[in-house]
């Protein structure tokens, strides 16, 4: 796409971290019967490693060597007034572990959920694991594909975006607070923790050109809210087409 872009931020001050909360939740469902001294080692089997995993990889994570490649993980956050159900798109794609972990003190809970493909080498095969309520209200799509090769490929939007705090920071030292990828100009922003100010779409902007719009919230997660620190949230926008487009964020008071 060869939009041209004016891309404008308002900065007051910019600087987080209360912990990010993802909205999405499954039902409560049986644990698979793994002995997990089979399953590959960055597979959380504890709530501190489900913790640390949602900090470095974020919701997702495949294997990077030969040996668990065929393996994606994903980790969530479990919501009592929220009812999710997941939806495993695929039969070449076997479960071989599942379990819910709690912290007591913070009452945060995290599902921990990992696929396998059945048979590697087994030719070009594409699934998605879905989040999903009753009324479909939120929905939360993750699509990977392996081509027959053994190994998994992410395939969504969040293959290449940011959604947790390690991600964000690499994104933001690589690539600035503005940047155009896969056809999105996105915005990284951050603000002061417990500040009444927050981000938003300036009312100028050509909000009419927008096609697709993503917002990922990159805070750092913890059992106690951190005082001070930084929030950080990307935002990637889209155009309907070719040509100009003035996008403006501002950093505002809420009254």
């Amino acid at each position: 796409m060869k939009t041209k872009l004016t891309a404008l931020m308002t900065a007051v001050t910019m600087l987080t971290s209360a912990s990010a909360i993802t909205p999405v939740q499954a039902a409560d469902v049986n644990t698979t019967d793994t002995d997990i001294s089979t399953i590959p080692e960055w597979i959380p089997t504890s709530f501190e490693e489900a913790l640390n995993f949602r900090n470095t990889y974020g919701a997702t994570h495949i294997g990077k060597n030969e040996k668990d490649n065929d393996t994606v993980c994903l980790v969530y956050q479990k919501f009592p007034q929220n009812e999710y159900t997941l939806h495993n798109g695929n039969e070449e794609m076997d479960e071989i572990f599942r379990e819910t972990f709690t912290d007591d003190s913070s009452q945060l809970m995290y599902e921990v959920v990992a696929y396998t493909l059945y048979h590697q080498n087994a030719g070009a095969c594409y699934f998605s694991i879905d989040f999903a309520d009753e009324t479909n209200e939120y929905v939360y799509d993750y699509h990977f594909a392996s081509y027959g090769s053994g190994g998994i490929d992410e395939k969504d939007v969040y293959s290449w975006l940011p959604d947790c705090k390690t991600e964000y920071d690499e994104y933001i030292k690589k690539n600035g607070e503005v940047s155009v990828n896969n056809g999105y100009v996105v915005f990284c922003l951050e603000k002061n923790a417990d500040t009444p100010y927050s981000w938003g779409l300036d009312n100028n902007s050509d909000i009419s050109s927008i096609n697709e719009y993503y917002i990922s919230d990159c805070n750092e997660e913890s059992i106690i809210p951190l005082d001070g620190g930084k929030e950080c949230r990307i935002e990637a926008i889209s155009f309907k087409e070719d040509g100009r487009a003035k996008i403006k964020f501002d950093l505002t008071l809420i009254v």
